[in-house]
């Protein structure tokens, strides 16, 4: 995300939607550890979750900017 930002890879984007869809995946993440933790009484590991989630997103990001 910081090398994103640096090359202004980012600069296309509403910064507004940008940050509706950053919090999305941020609460969606939560909310579905905390879901798991109702439904299978475990602990999840929302660090390993947040990583993918963002990564995914970002890999989506270059690919509309090529």
């Amino acid at each position: 995300m910081k090398g994103s930002m640096k090359e202004d890879t980012l600069a296309d984007y509403h910064p507004i939607a940008l940050a509706d869809i950053l919090w999305g995946i941020f609460s969606g993440v939560v909310l579905r550890e905390e879901v798991k933790k109702v439904i299978n009484g475990s602990e999840g590991f929302v660090n390993g979750d947040f990583d993918m989630a963002f990564d995914i997103f970002i890999r989506g990001l270059q690919a509309a900017q090529n």
